[in-house]
C-alpha cells in the first residue's frame, strides 16, 4: 500500500471501524475515531467465540484495541456525531459534545442488527434440534 497523507474520521467502533482505523493509519493518513458506546468493540464484545476456529471474541477485540493503541489513533468514544456536511472538498463534523472536526474523507462503519433466523422457516432455526 502506498503512503497517503490527509486525514480520515472513522464513525464506529466496532470490529470493521478498528480494522479500518488501523489500516488508514498504516497507510499514512491522520485519523479519528468516533464511537458511541464507552467501549469500542461493537456486537463482538458480546461474543465469548468466533465460527469457526473458536477464537475467543475478547483476543480479537485485545489485538484491534492495540492496532489503534500503536498507530497513535485519536479515539473518542461516548460521543456521537450530531451533524456533517461537505463544505468545497472538505467535511466538517459535529459531535454530540459540540466539537467542531474538519476532515479530507468519512468512513461509515456504523454496525449492523443480527438477523433473526426464525423468520425464514427455510433455515429451520427453531424447528431442528442441530441447526444454530
Amino acid at each position: 500500500m502506498a503512503d497517503m497523507t490527509g486525514n480520515v474520521v472513522v464513525v464506529g467502533g466496532g470490529t470493521a471501524g478498528m480494522e479500518a482505523a488501523g489500516q488508514l493509519a498504516k497507510a499514512g493518513l491522520s485519523v479519528i475515531l468516533i464511537e458511541k458506546e464507552k467501549e469500542m468493540g461493537g456486537h463482538l464484545k458480546d461474543w465469548h467465540h468466533l465460527f469457526p476456529d473458536r477464537r475467543p471474541g475478547e483476543e480479537v477485540i485485545k489485538y484491534l484495541k492495540e492496532q489503534i493503541v500503536n498507530k497513535n489513533i485519536k479515539v473518542l468514544t461516548s460521543e456521537k456525531v450530531g451533524t456533517f456536511q461537505k463544505k468545497g472538498g472538505d467535511f466538517i463534523l459535529n459531535t454530540g459534545k459540540g466539537e467542531v472536526i474538519k476532515t479530507d474523507a468519512v468512513l461509515l462503519t456504523t454496525g449492523f442488527d443480527l438477523f433473526k433466523s426464525s423468520r425464514k422457516e427455510e433455515y429451520g432455526y427453531g424447528i431442528y434440534d442441530n441447526v444454530i
